[in-house]
């Protein structure tokens, strides 16, 4: 491990570190080890040429000037998969259930969104039958392309009770 930089000087969760050379980019991870314990931290400006505000991902509590801080040269990463379905994670890809985690895929948390044009499930309003609930804060529900069928059955169904109020 090269030492990357020093801490110098921390107020609550901001930490400003000093590099002698090649400060990080934005966004990147960087941690420490205090007492057998990593603390992370996560570059969000660029005060000089050799200093960096950074916010920590952990209590700073104990921490001093002068500590060494290393890079990860990477952003912090989350696993993603079946493995994380119904799981309850942190920033820094901690299992917060009593369960570990295994990795198998891990991606930044930066990553940019799916477009809206691979999303397989659509929406449909879900009609209570209360007017003022439906009109003031309606309800939608999610529908698989095998419920399709369905939702036009319902729609048509509408049409009829529609009409047959008029």
């Amino acid at each position: 491990m090269k030492i990357g930089g020093k801490i110098v000087c921390i107020s609550t969760f901001v930490v400003d570190i000093e590099f002698i050379t090649n400060i990080p980019n934005i966004k990147e991870a960087l941690y420490c080890i205090y007492q057998n314990r990593y603390y992370w931290f996560e570059v969000c400006s660029h005060l000089s040429r050799t200093r960096v505000r950074t916010i920590s991902m952990q209590s700073c509590f104990g921490l001093y000037r002068g500590l060494e801080i290393f890079r990860s040269h990477k952003e912090l990463q989350i696993t993603v998969g079946p493995e994380s379905s119904g799981r309850v994670l942190n920033a820094l890809n901690q299992s917060l259930d009593p369960w570990d985690i295994d990795p198998q895929e891990l991606k930044s948390i930066y990553r940019s969104p799916p477009s809206l044009l691979s999303l397989k499930e659509s929406y449909s309003m879900l009609h209570t039958g209360i007017k003022v609930i439906d009109f003031f804060a309606p309800y939608f529900k999610k529908l698989q392309k095998e419920n399709q069928y369905l939702l036009e059955l319902e729609k048509g169904v509408e049409k009829e009770q529609n009409y047959m109020i008029l």
